[in-house]
């Protein structure tokens, strides 16, 4: 019976040393992480940048205001000010305008 999963980086080397112990079988899958992007503090004194990943690889466009179905995420600049960004997923398709 296989069973998946999802382990904190932390937890990691103390997992894999448990089932080496265990003489388990451990097939492991790394996904690419979705690429860093970086932003502005939003504070008006501050604006020092921050690196921010989406939280996965379909919600990878950030807003400053919520909107429906966004993934919330806070980060802090390096001064320590908060910044909430809202990840939500790009738009979809190609659009087309045409003339009547």
């Amino acid at each position: 019976m296989s069973e998946i999963v999802e382990v904190p980086a932390e937890a990691f080397s103390s997992l894999v040393e448990s089932y080496l112990n265990g003489n388990y079988r451990l097939y492991l899958i790394v996904e690419e992480m979705p690429e860093k992007k970086t932003f502005s503090c939003k504070e008006k004194s501050c604006g020092l940048p921050f690196d921010a990943y989406p939280p996965d690889d379909a919600h990878t466009d950030a807003l400053l205001d919520p909107t429906k179905d966004a993934v919330e995420r806070s980060y802090k600049c390096p001064d320590g000010h908060v910044n909430t960004l809202y990840w939500v997923k790009p738009p979809s398709g190609v659009f087309v305008a045409t003339k009547r």
